[in-house]
């Protein structure tokens, strides 16, 4: 796990971060990749499909893809670890499937979805042990932490 910001890495790499299926992306993380990386067409786009927890819908932004992880049903809820584990095996597959070799992502599930980072990170180690996807966590300096979560 390192300190830096998710939104100033290399551009040739992937974002990952966790949604709810109803795609508001109103809080945290979410709020600032969508407004960000300018989603609201991809959002659009992706709520004429039936979304469903597990689902890992992508946007390219330029050269990097954002994989928005749908960890829940709606926004304001919590996922279950069952959700998390099932949306977790997705990505590994959609990382695959994408040629995706480099990922960035925050803590995920540990923030407003109160997931013990513990939990998430063995299941992230087990999931990509054999593969060939380097996984970079990111946290904020605690001073900054506050401009993400802050509506």
């Amino acid at each position: 796990m390192y300190t830096g910001d998710i939104l100033n890495t290399p551009p040739d790499c992937a974002i990952a971060h966790c949604v709810g299926a109803d795609l508001l992306m109103s809080d945290g993380i979410a709020r600032v990749i969508k407004e960000k990386f300018n989603l609201q067409a991809n959002i659009e786009e992706w709520l004429q499909s039936d979304i469903k927890t597990g689902d890992i819908l992508i946007a390219k932004v330029y050269d990097r893809l954002i994989l928005n992880l749908v960890t829940k049903p709606k926004s304001k809820e919590k996922p279950s670890w069952k959700n998390m584990k099932t949306t977790l095996k997705n990505l590994l597959s959609t990382c695959e499937e994408h040629e995706i070799t480099r990922l960035f992502m925050p803590k995920i599930g540990s923030g407003l979805d109160e997931i013990p980072w513990c939990k998430t990170m063995k299941m992230l180690k087990s999931n990509f042990a054999n593969s060939s996807v380097k996984i970079t966590v990111l946290t904020l300096p605690e001073d900054e932490h506050i401009s993400y979560s802050a509506a």
